[in-house]
């Protein structure tokens, strides 16, 4: 009974462990191409259409827009 509640606890460890990774991939990416990421959360839409247009102005808009839309 206790190798079962370890290795439960260990799987949830790694479950942390990959959420943790894909957190550090998403800032990345909004940093470094923000339209990306809100196409990968969001899909082709509005939310989409908007970054693209804020990053062309600037990257900067466009960075801080991916943050707000990504969380």
């Amino acid at each position: 009974m206790k190798y079962l509640g370890l290795d439960v606890l260990l799987m949830l460890n790694l479950g942390l462990i990959k959420t943790k990774i894909m957190s550090i991939v998403t800032i990345i990416l909004n940093i470094l191409l923000p339209p990306l990421p809100v196409l990968l959360k969001h899909g082709l839409g509005k939310t989409f259409l908007i970054n693209v247009i804020l990053t062309l102005i600037g990257w900067l808009p466009g960075v801080i827009h991916a943050f707000v839309v990504n969380k």
